[in-house]
């Protein structure tokens, strides 16, 4: 039996091709507070935090993102020894 060995389908290392760069996307200072607020009224939305990380990365606010993932870590703290 022969295999065809066409490499043409293959993607070139993107694991998901259907997802989009978080930096291209803009947002919207609304859509922002949304975001924050989703996070506070349920802390253990896991969604909802990976959400907001995303979108302040994409503002470039390093300081928010720091704040965003500590918040985030205190609801899923990884088990130790990771």
């Amino acid at each position: 039996m022969e295999v065809d060995h066409d490499d043409s389908d293959l993607s070139s290392g993107s694991d998901d091709d259907s997802s989009e760069d978080m930096s291209d996307i803009e947002i919207t200072e609304e859509e922002l507070n949304s975001l924050e607020e989703k996070v506070k009224q349920s802390p253990f939305n896991y969604e909802a935090h990976i959400a907001l990380i995303s979108a302040l990365r994409s503002l470039g606010d390093i300081e928010k993102v720091r704040d965003a993932r500590e918040r985030m870590s205190s609801c899923f703290p990884l088990p130790e020894g990771q």
